[in-house]
C-alpha cells in the first residue's frame, strides 16, 4: 500500500509472508547426511520517497525481518532469528531509456538466546548495499519476428486490463537490468541460521507479440556462514513466457540451478 503525501513525497508499505518447506529426506553427499531447514519468513517495511528533481528521487527505506527455521527430520532443534535494515535509496534517470538505484545502509542482526548448542547468536552488525542499472528500448527486429506468429488466442478480442498488469510488454519493446546485492538471508542447508550474500544478477524480457512476451534471466549467489564456517555458491539460470488469455496471464518458467558448497574441516 502506499500513500501521497505531497505532490513529491510518497509513503508506501509492505509485507511478505513466504514458507520454504522440505519433508524428510534420505538424500546423502559423500556418506554425510545433509539437513535441510523449513523456513518461515515474516517481513515488513516501509519507503519514504521524495522526487528532489526531474531526474533524481531520494529516500530511506526501513526493513524488519523475522525467519523460523526448523530441521526436516525434526532431530535438530529449531532456530529463528531477526534482523532490522535501514537503508538511504537514490534513483536516477539518466535518460529516457536509463535508470539506475542505489541503496546502502545497515543491518542489524538481533541477538538471540538458547539453551540448544549452536543456536544462541550475539548481535551482528552488517553493511546492506543494493545497486540496480535498467536499459529499456525498442528494437525493430523483435516487432519483426512476433509480426510472424500467431498463436491460437491472437484473434481474440483483449478485455481491459488484466489479473496481472505490466506482465505483457508491447512488440519489440526490451528491458535489460543488472543488480547486485548484499545482505542477510536464511540458509536452508547444512546449518541453519542467516548467510552473508553476495548475489548478482542480468535479466531481461521482451515484446514478441500484444500477448506474448519472453524472459531470460542468469544469476549468481556467494554466501558464507561462520558458525560452522561455510561458503555456498550458487548459479541459477531462468527462461520463460508469459501469454495474455483474455484477462488471465499464464507463465511458463524453467529453472536451472547448480549449487556448491565448501567447509572448513
Amino acid at each position: 500500500g502506499g500513500y501521497q503525501l505531497t505532490g513529491v513525497t510518497t509513503l508506501s508499505g509492505d509485507y511478505n509472508y513466504s514458507k520454504v518447506s522440505f519433508g524428510e529426506q534420505d538424500a546423502q553427499s559423500g556418506g554425510v547426511n545433509i539437513p535441510l531447514f523449513s523456513t518461515t519468513g515474516h517481513t515488513g517495511s516501509t519507503t519514504i520517497s521524495t522526487q528532489i528533481s526531474a531526474r533524481d528521487t531520494v529516500g530511506a527505506t526501513a526493513t524488519m525481518s523475522h525467519f523460523i527455521q526448523e530441521d526436516s527430520s525434526g532431530s535438530r532443534g529449531s532456530g529463528s532469528f531477526t534482523t532490522i535494515t535501514e537503508s538511504l535509496n537514490w534513483s536516477r534517470l539518466w535518460t529516457q531509456q536509463l535508470n539506475t538505484s542505489l541503496s546502502g545502509g545497515g543491518t542489524l542482526r538481533l541477538p538471540v538466546g538458547s539453551a540448544i548448542p549452536g543456536q544462541s547468536s550475539k548481535l551482528q552488525v552488517v553493511p546492506f548495499v543494493a545497486a540496480a542499472m535498467t536499459y529499456s528500448s525498442f528494437a525493430e527486429g523483435f516487432r519483426a519476428a512476433g509480426s510472424s506468429l500467431r498463436g491460437p488466442f491472437d484473434g481474440l478480442p483483449s478485455l481491459a486490463g488484466s489479473l496481472n498488469p505490466g506482465g505483457i510488454v508491447a512488440p519489440g519493446a526490451y528491458t535489460v537490468m543488472m543488480s547486485y546485492r548484499f545482505s542477510l538471508f536464511p540458509s536452508f542447508a547444512f546449518g541453519a541460521g542467516p548467510l552473508k550474500t553476495h548475489i548478482v544478477g542480468i535479466n531481461a524480457t521482451a515484446g514478441i507479440t500484444p500477448k506474448l512476451s519472453g524472459l531470460v534471466g542468469a544469476n549468481y549467489s556467494h554466501g558464507t556462514q561462520s558458525s560452522p564456517s561455510t561458503t555456498f555458491d550458487t548459479i541459477g539460470l531462468t527462461v520463460g513466457a508469459n501469454y495474455l488469455l483474455g484477462p488471465v496471464l499464464a507463465s511458463l518458467t524453467y529453472n536451472w540451478l547448480f549449487f556448491s558448497r565448501e567447509a572448513d574441516s
